[in-house]
């Protein structure tokens, strides 16, 4: 026997005899030390047999806990684990099989090992690097009937859909499928070469290239007839070749459906009636072998009398049926099934009588009441001279639970689908709406009917088209799907409302692109929301404003004080001059001029509070953040007089601009400033110094600095500086910093605080650079100590 990649897969009979013989001969082995060259040999044969089997031969012990007997190297292979791995642990085999055919697969192993006669399986098996391959398993007890000496026996077979078509080009029988119009969509080579015609010569031409009508077997309108009426057929079909010859086949026709039950063609399985008549040949001239495939057959098999009463059973049969072959026999094919279902034995009888063959899905009632779902066929067929009908049967009950199950889960969605309070709609490429749920249709205040004539474009702004081309173009087509994104739609009504999107790309059968399904969320609410929160956050920072200048009212007026106290002085020198020298007019205009320079400089101080105070809109402009720390300087500068304390400014010149709203800023600024002059109150006047700082952040944005030499922060406060109301002044409000670090995160940036590895304490913020450039004019800060402007009090 020559083994090769294209071997045929074992019979049932044939694995039970190998894996039999391959357990004797293995005990053999292990009890004797010397065999003979015939046994070695035998065995050595059967072992090579088995080693280069395509199909896992999995032999283990019934008993708990089970033990692995033999393995062969093609469950490496299809499990892609080492046949030591299920050597040493059986348990590896049902941990690989994947989490939904587990449970199932483990009621069948259990109970073949516990005394089932078969077990004939398909299930998923799920490899180490993540793929999935489908398998058939059938299983039978070998061995003798002496205790221990049964083992249990398992076949298990590759049937990936992946190499179906390879499969199917390799196998015997001969396949076609058509489009419901009799147009062929498919050939394997066994039909072509029988037809002597090239699988490309027959794709795409009519069925009537296998000849017409014949004086043997069915004609074409009979098996159509007959597949649409019971959505399947089965009888001998005589069909032309090329050259003229006529070929006789047994077929086998049903309806292909897709996944929604609706019919899109025939497929047809042949085989020709000469090899069939052999094999019919050789059963009848070999009882023995047909009782073994009889008996080892994993579909339920009975004999049947021409006046439908049961001649014979195999064990699959007893097995479906729940009883034994003794109570079976005699019974009516009304006996058999349940009552409900009656009309089916009626419609097999009447396709038997009329084409010979008969093909009907039933439901049989068991002997202990249960019920079970089976496919069951049947044919005449003659033994010993005597007519007898073959019935073969399938339980399909695993079939039609998955079945029921899909049915559920598309119920399921179907719910969510139409009781979603998020919009759902699906378009093709194009933009087209598809179909959407109820939920959309009031989000637009379109009805389904009227958007099926409308495109997303239609119901999108135009100042939106460019962004939504962007996000198609290079996220939902590229990866499959878009990031949630922000946009607006416009109403039958006109209105436009703001939404919130999710959109996702759907893939034909070649995995092009073939439309979206988007989920929308209308954000009003949400819109609404956060303006209610800015204005709050607004109207606080505001309060936070004015309780910061009441405490800076002394420093304040202290500031009014000088310029005011100048202008009086100077007044009265200009009195003093033209009461005593009205001639000296030179010199009373220099103290006029003075007195006009105090004079702007109170009012300067006086519009400072009260663009401070004033209430602004958030309108951001682009700056230089070295010109806002000026400004807060100077808001904070008479306090830090009054404090003995000097700040310095340390600013990097020709900063990248910032957009802000420059008030909100200086307020932080400020509040900063004034944290660090309460904190060096009680400071040596020698250490007290304040330090402000500029420069650039790595984000291409900008970071400012405020450092003190002071008390510190207890180590306690640290984690909750920023909480609201926190606060270790008297009478304080506790809403400076919080309210702070609300105004830098308001910009996009962060605030946050450090100690210094000396005393003192550092609050840094930091802000993103502008969306559009600005180019600003840059200049270097240079802080003067000018008697007439001001007080003394900044360094360079």
């Amino acid at each position: 026997m020559e083994l090769g990649e294209e071997e045929d897969h074992l019979s049932a009979t044939e694995v039970e005899k190998l894996c039999a013989r391959i357990v004797e001969l293995e005990a053999a082995l292990a009890e004797q030390q010397q065999l003979g060259p015939a046994l070695r040999a035998t065995c050595e044969e059967l072992r090579c047999l088995a080693e280069n089997s395509r199909d896992v031969l999995w032999v283990l012990t019934p008993e708990e806990p089970r033990r692995t007997l033999y393995v062969n190297t093609a469950f490496e292979d299809v499990w892609q684990r080492p046949c030591d791995a299920l050597r040493q642990n059986p348990a590896v085999f049902e941990q690989a099989v994947h989490d939904e055919d587990r449970p199932h697969v483990r009621r069948s192993l259990t109970g073949l090992c516990q005394g089932g006669l078969t077990w004939n399986d398909e299930f998923r098996v799920v490899r180490p690097d993540g793929s999935v391959r489908t398998v058939r398993a059938r299983g039978v007890r070998v061995g003798s009937a002496e205790p221990g000496s049964r083992h249990v026996a398992v076949v298990i077979q590759d049937v990936t859909a992946d190499n179906l078509a390879s499969l199917l080009d390799h196998i015997g029988d001969s396949i076609v499928a058509t489009d419901l119009h009799g147009r062929i969509t498919y050939v394997n080579q066994a039909l072509a070469q029988r037809l002597k015609r090239s699988c490309r010569e027959l794709v795409g031409t009519s069925v009537s290239i296998f000849g017409e009508d014949t004086s043997r077997g069915a004609s074409r309108s009979q098996i159509l007839q007959s597949t649409l009426k019971t959505g399947a057929w089965q009888g001998e079909v005589a069909s032309t070749a090329k050259d003229g010859s006529e070929i006789v086949m047994d077929t086998r026709t049903w309806m292909l459906r897709d996944q929604t039950g609706k019919a899109f063609g025939f497929c047809g399985v042949a085989t020709d009636i000469t090899d069939r008549k052999r094999t019919e040949e050789a059963w009848r001239e070999s009882e023995e072998r047909y009782r073994g495939v009889f008996s080892a057959s994993v579909d339920g098999i009975m004999i049947g009398t021409p006046d439908w009463h049961v001649l014979d059973a195999n064990p699959a049969a007893c097995e479906l049926h729940r009883c034994s072959r003794e109570e079976l026999l005699g019974l009516s094919a009304y006996d058999l099934v349940h009552p409900d279902y009656a009309d089916t034995v009626v419609e097999a009888r009447r396709a038997l009588d009329e084409l010979g063959r008969f093909f009907v899905e039933t439901v049989f009632r068991r002997r202990d009441g249960a019920t079970v779902a089976v496919d069951v066929s049947g044919r005449h067929f003659q033994h010993n001279g005597e007519p007898h009908i073959l019935v073969v049967i399938r339980d399909i009950t695993e079939r039609k639970r998955a079945e029921e199950t899909l049915r559920a889960s598309e119920t399921r969605y179907r719910q969510l689908y139409e009781h979603s309070t998020d919009g759902i709609v699906s378009c093709d490429m194009d933009g087209t709406i598809l179909r959407c749920n109820p939920a959309y249709e009031r989000m637009v205040g379109y009805a389904i009917e009227e958007l099926r004539s409308l495109t997303i474009w239609d119901l999108t702004p135009e100042k939106w088209h460019e962004q939504l081309s962007r996000i198609v173009r290079e996220g939902i087509v590229p990866r499959g799907y878009s990031d949630p994104y922000e946009k607006e739609y416009r109403r039958k009504d006109g209105t436009i409302v703001p939404i919130e999107v999710n959109a996702f790309l759907i893939r034909g059968d070649q995995g092009q692109p073939a439309g979206m399904w988007g989920i929308a969320r209308d954000a009003s609410e949400r819109k609404r929301s956060e303006e209610l929160v800015r204005r709050h956050q607004s109207e606080l920072a505001h309060a936070s404003r004015l309780s910061l200048m009441g405490e800076m009212a002394a420093g304040l007026a202290h500031e009014l004080n000088q310029p005011l106290g100048a202008i009086a002085n100077y007044a009265g020198s200009c009195i003093e001059r033209l009461q005593s020298e009205p001639s000296d007019t030179e010199k009373v205009l220099v103290d006029l001029a003075k007195i006009t320079h105090q004079a702007e400089r109170a009012g300067q101080v006086i519009r400072n509070i009260r663009a401070f105070l004033r209430k602004q809109q958030d309108r951001r402009l682009a700056l230089d953040i070295n010109d806002v720390i000026r400004d807060a300087v100077h808001l904070a500068e008479s306090e830090a007089v009054r404090s003995g304390i000097p700040i310095e400014l340390s600013l990097t010149p020709a900063l990248p601009p910032v957009e802000v709203v420059a008030i909100e800023i200086e307020q932080v600024l400020v509040n900063l400033i004034r944290n660090a002059l309460e904190s060096m109150h009680d400071a040596d006047p020698a250490d007290k110094r304040l330090l402000i700082s500029s420069g650039p952040h790595g984000d291409g944005g900008i970071v400012v600095s405020v450092r003190d030499w002071g008390s510190g922060i207890p180590p306690d406060l640290l984690g909750h500086l920023f909480d609201p109301f926190l606060t270790t002044k008297p009478g304080g409000m506790g809403m400076g910093l919080a309210i702070s670090r609300r105004i830098v995160e308001a910009h996009g940036g962060r605030l946050w605080t450090a100690e210094n590895h000396g005393e003192g304490t550092t609050f840094t913020f930091s802000l993103p650079p502008p969306r559009r450039t600005t180019t600003l004019p840059s200049s270097d800060v240079v802080a003067v100590n000018d008697s007439d402007a001001g007080p003394a009090g900044l360094h360079a």
